[in-house]
């Protein structure tokens, strides 16, 4: 592609209503305020559909694919002649995913993009599917890392295979609640992990990065006996320029941020640096729990694996 510039949008909403019309309802406006001030591309952030929830009532809000929630994406879409794309709990089959979907100008699915692994608790309510990272559109290849995937080598080295000129990061992340475990000097290293986030990934790939996280409360019931959660978001939406200049920014309330990015397939430079192996599995130092997210991974994994196999001998049992 030759070098070209793209006007982009971040919309940072409160997603906490357990509705999923009325976080649309109210995502609308936000859409329609973007578009208008020239947005070709709006970023939603992960899961913008719904209330975050780490417990059985998430499935309450999934959505199949073709479901309300895309046909919202569509319609939006087309109404305004944007590309826009969010993150939304997919209800596919037995299972549920964590789905990333780009709706086109003329009212189509582009592309989807699912989260390769859920992140801590969140293997309680979805899997992980790993695939492609970009998707194909008349602006240029766009590539999409949802939340927590960012950090990761694995998805990280797919992203650059796929030569994007373009960064989404869709976000649902939350500020842990001050407690034993987590210190003020732990929350701060976690902010940290994705504060600048979009200006890290832009730096180092050359391409523009559009980051999206939510604002407002975080209430959330937790599976078996652990307590349930209150807490908020702190937002830090941002977007950056493909040589990592800070462009726009949110605080911690709900917004929208626009601006004019560049891409340019000169500028841009895929090769990790050898210290990064070091980090493996991810691409640099994260807080020291992350460590423990894929044991999460794994018992969902054996729960599903249980399940498939007392069906599997159900239905052999109900044949003879």
């Amino acid at each position: 592609m030759l070098p070209r510039t793209v006007v982009v949008a971040a919309i940072q909403p409160d997603c906490s209503s357990s509705s999923v019309e009325a976080n649309l309802n109210a995502l609308a406006a936000q859409v329609a305020q973007a578009a208008d001030q020239g947005a070709e591309i709006v970023l939603l952030p992960e899961q913008f559909s719904e209330a975050f929830r780490l417990d059985h009532s998430a499935w309450l809000s999934a959505s199949a694919q073709g479901g309300r929630v895309e046909e919202w994406l569509q319609s939006s879409a087309s109404r305004h002649g944007i590309y826009l794309g969010g993150s939304y709990l997919e209800a596919r089959g037995q299972d549920f995913y964590n789905t990333f979907a780009l709706a086109s100008p003329t009212g189509v699915i582009a592309g989807r993009v699912g989260k390769d692994h859920p992140c801590s608790l969140e293997a309680y309510v979805f899997s992980g599917q790993p695939g492609p990272q970009v998707i194909e559109t008349d602006i240029g290849r766009i590539g999409v890392a949802i939340c927590y995937d960012n950090s990761l080598r694995c998805v990280i080295d797919r992203l650059l295979a796929g030569d994007p000129d373009i960064l989404l990061m869709p976000m649902s992340a939350p500020t842990p609640p001050k407690s034993l475990f987590y210190s003020e000097r732990r929350i701060a290293s976690y902010h940290a992990s994705f504060r600048n986030g979009a200006i890290q990934a832009a730096q180092s790939w050359g391409i523009p990065a559009i980051m999206a996280n939510k604002a407002g409360v975080w209430e959330t019931p937790l599976p078996g006996l652990l307590p349930a959660v209150h807490s908020r978001y702190p937002g830090f939406s941002h977007i950056a320029d493909n040589d990592g200049a800070e462009l726009a920014r949110l605080g911690d309330k709900v917004g929208l941020i626009v601006a004019t990015v560049h891409m340019d397939p000169s500028k841009k430079h895929f090769t990790l640096p050898p210290e990064v192996d070091r980090y493996r599995p991810w691409i640099a130092p994260v807080p020291l729990d992350w460590r423990s997210f894929a044991i999460f991974e794994w018992v969902r994994s054996s729960r599903l694996s249980a399940q498939q196999g007392t069906r599997c001998a159900s239905q052999s049992h109900g044949s003879q």
